[in-house]
């Protein structure tokens, strides 16, 4: 198996298993989610592959994609109804 980067050239097989996921939590989630056509757009998907406070990588093997993995480094924010500890 294969962990690596995703490339542009991922974003059909990547959009098959994100449209997989949603189905579920449209399913098993009703009150959450909506049925969409497209859950994730191409331009976000170039967008996100390339932004560097973004983990973006595929495991893979023989072709085909086994898992994926997307993740966003943000600023934490003040939470107020948090005990500062000492």
């Amino acid at each position: 198996m294969l962990i690596r980067d995703m490339e542009l050239q991922d974003f059909e097989k990547v959009n098959t298993v994100l449209r997989e996921v949603h189905a579920l939590h449209v399913t098993n989630r009703p009150d959450l989610y909506i049925d969409v056509e497209e859950p994730y757009a191409r331009d976000k998907f170039e967008t996100d592959i390339k932004n560097e406070n973004m983990i973006t990588v595929l495991a893979e093997e023989n072709g085909e994609i086994m898992g994926i993995c997307m993740a966003a480094f943000r600023e934490s924010v003040q939470r107020f109804v948090l005990e500062k500890k000492l």
